[in-house]
């Protein structure tokens, strides 16, 4: 299969890249254009990217057309396949916020699509990959792709009504575990560590208790309370965060992101 890549933002080349770390395509099959080269020319060198000069030639070269693009430009870009009609018969999967499979529809009615969000985890193959269950893929092209995203990391199929929080978590979630790492760097740093070894224990730390919750399965409460002896130093840490309002805290930040995305 020949994937092609309509717009090469962040986004889009975390995924490009994963695939290739992956080895679960290789260079020569992929086709990528964007407004700018310069600033992809890179990447195109070092995974012998093929660089088409439209988006219409990226089309017509794939069998799965990923667009990266801003979802302000998708209805430009649909326009463009569509007037050339490059895109018919082909597949569309659309990794835009705010893109659902009955908005892909308006735009590439000949077209069979899927609407997927990804996280940017996806490029280091840790990522959380959301896609939306009403599509109107054949069984092998949403079993290809499904496998492409699951070498990439997680992969959860949810219906529409479920895409808009589960993105707030997984896809905004990154940025909230950044700053986490950022500030136990800090009180590592204000107590003499250097910086480098707090930010290494801060992000093994992280990794390793996401990793015991996903083998385990327990609560995160009952995990959280195996580590606080009664008297001991991590409960007075709890209270101090819960006296901040950590907690609630987290929950507005993901109902902030929420109501971003309804206006």
């Amino acid at each position: 299969m020949k994937i092609g890549f309509i717009g090469m933002g962040n986004m889009a080349s975390a995924i490009a890249v994963g695939l290739m770390r992956s080895k679960f395509i290789d260079g020569k099959d992929v086709f990528v254009h964007s407004r700018t080269y310069e600033r992809i020319q890179p990447l195109i060198e070092e995974y012998n990217f093929n660089f088409e000069k439209s988006n219409s030639d990226v089309a017509a070269q794939s069998d799965i057309i990923i667009i990266g693009v801003k979802p302000d430009v998708m209805e430009k870009v649909a326009a463009e396949l569509q007037k050339t009609k490059t895109a018919d018969e082909k597949v569309i999967v659309s990794i835009a916020a705010g893109w659902s499979f009955e908005n892909l529809k308006t735009l590439f009615p000949q077209t069979r699509c899927l609407s997927i969000i990804p996280n940017v985890s996806v490029k280091v193959n840790a990522g959380v990959s959301i896609i939306e269950q009403q599509t109107d893929l054949e069984n092998d092209e949403l079993s290809f792709v499904t496998e492409m995203f699951e070498k990439l990391g997680m992969v959860k199929m949810l219906p529409a009504e479920q895409i808009g929080i589960s993105t707030a978590i997984s896809g905004c979630g990154p940025a909230f575990a950044f700053m986490f790492i950022e500030a136990l760097g800090d009180a590592g740093v204000q107590n003499g560590l250097s910086r480098e070894d707090a930010y290494a224990l801060a992000a093994q730390m992280l990794l390793g208790s996401a990793e015991q919750f996903l083998e385990t399965k327990e609560h995160p409460g009952k995990l959280k309370d195996s580590v606080c002896s009664p008297g001991g130093l991590t409960i007075q840490g709890v209270a101090a965060l819960e006296e901040e309002g950590f907690r609630n805290a987290v929950i507005k930040a993901v109902s902030a992101c929420q109501e971003v995305k309804k206006e």
